[in-house]
């Protein structure tokens, strides 16, 4: 009986202990817990919104692209691939081209007939303005004859070469030796080739040439037999046109106008950085039209979008405006 009853207290005073011990302790648990971040799996914190609400930064690229010889290379079509945009812009008559906007990483790759590039492509993820490129130009010869109407050779006549791209790149002349032959080499994508008739031969005659002008472009092989009939004139006949591409704006441009001949080829010129132009040895009726802005890749248009001029003149003049 009384083992009994020790036993009853005993386990009763272990259940009170054990109680008092819990009261005593859970204050300690709480203090402990105070800092503790109870964010379940799946929660979104405000730490983590505002990392959420920070965009990454866009980045511009730009460079220059020149040939091996160092000539600054206009209408190269520049194309600047990123993770979620394709953009392609095209060179300047500088040369120059830049593209902004551009998150990730950009892949940038120019592309022009006639042309290989070193590098092939380069990549960028951040502001860089040095993405240079140099382009191996697919060099070629041509050669012909200026001929009379009895197929004789003109000696001492002048040829001249305009680059289809670039207008403004100047090319070398060449001239017909003692039986009217030329030969011209080093010549890069779409060419005119324009006999100089208004420039007196060596005997002191002026001609007129059918065709005007012809275009050649490249051939591995080469571009031969390249050949104009020429026909005596009067050097008065013989004009030059010039006039002023005008920008609202005041922005410098270098437009490219297109001449077309009355027999249906096409000679080009190109603003200089006051807007203004000039094109020489014309004869008959010509149509002018500015048709490129290299380097823009904007839209545009101009006004009037033709002019005619069958002499002389010095207001051959268009007005470009932007198109929003």
């Amino acid at each position: 009986m009384l083992d009994k009853i020790l036993m009853k207290f005993s386990f009763k005073n272990l259940k009170i202990l054990i109680a008092v011990l819990m009261i005593l302790t859970v204050p300690f648990l709480l203090a402990g817990c105070e800092n503790i971040n109870l964010t379940t799996v799946g929660e979104v914190t405000e730490d983590d919104e505002e990392i959420d609400d920070e965009e990454p930064e866009d980045f511009t690229v730009g460079g220059t692209i020149v040939t091996t010889e160092g000539d600054p290379l206009a209408g190269v079509e520049v194309d600047i691939e990123c993770d979620e945009l394709d953009i392609t812009t095209t060179t300047d008559l500088e040369g120059q081209y830049e593209s902004s906007g551009h998150y990730g990483e950009a892949e940038i790759t120019p592309q022009k007939d006639d042309f290989d590039f070193s590098p092939g492509s380069i990549r960028a993820s951040n502001d860089r303005e040095n993405a240079d490129f140099e382009a191996s130009p697919h060099y070629y010869t041509t050669e012909g004859r200026l001929e009379d109407e009895n197929d004789n050779g003109i000696p001492g006549l002048t040829l001249e070469f305009t680059s289809v791209s670039n207008p403004a790149r100047e090319i070398e002349s060449v001239t017909t030796d003692s039986d009217g032959y030329w030969e011209k080499t080093g010549l890069v994508g779409d060419v005119v080739v324009t006999p100089r008739g208004d420039l007196e031969d060596i005997s002191g005659e002026a001609w007129s040439f059918a065709p005007f002008s012809k275009t050649i472009s490249y051939d591995p092989d080469g571009v031969d037999d390249i050949k104009f009939e020429g026909t005596k004139k009067d050097v008065a006949e013989v004009y030059e046109i010039s006039g002023e591409v005008y920008d609202p704006d005041g922005i410098e441009r270098n437009v490219i106008l297109a001449i077309e001949n009355s027999d249906g080829s096409t000679n080009y010129a190109v603003t200089d950085d006051d807007g203004e132009w000039t094109k020489e040895a014309l004869t008959g009726t010509v149509y002018i039209r500015p048709i490129d802005i290299p380097g823009h890749d904007g839209d545009y248009e101009f006004s009037p979008t033709e002019r005619r001029a069958t002499t002389g003149r010095e207001d051959v003049d268009f007005t470009v405006y932007e198109i929003d």
